[in-house]
């Protein structure tokens, strides 16, 4: 089974596609002409998608602050279905970043 586009249809396609032709030149300088413009609108909307999941990422989330001597559970992958997802008590040693603590099983 195949298509074929009845005569008025393709005669009117290959006269708007005659009309419109350009030469490979014209084409490339075209192409290049309009990239600056589209990388530019790319960053602006990068940038606006980024701040707004930044906005809902810091509503759901929570800083946890710890001091140094406070005991800990670290959380693990799970192994099995029934495994357990915590594991410890941990003692807090020292702080290396931001939220990176290091720990020590008591």
């Amino acid at each position: 089974l195949s298509f074929v586009w009845p005569r008025s249809c393709a005669a009117n396609r290959l006269h708007v596609w005659a009309a419109r032709s350009t030469t490979a030149a014209e084409y490339i300088w075209k192409l290049r002409k309009g990239l600056p413009d589209s990388f530019r609108k790319m960053r602006e909307k990068l940038q606006t998608e980024s701040r707004r999941q930044k906005k809902w990422y810091d509503r759901r989330t929570t800083d946890c602050k710890f001091n140094i001597t406070d005991k800990v559970w670290q959380a693990t992958p799970k192994r099995n279905k029934l495994g357990r997802i915590w594991e410890g008590p941990y003692r807090i040693l020292q702080q290396s970043g931001h939220s990176i603590y290091k720990i020590i099983k008591e």
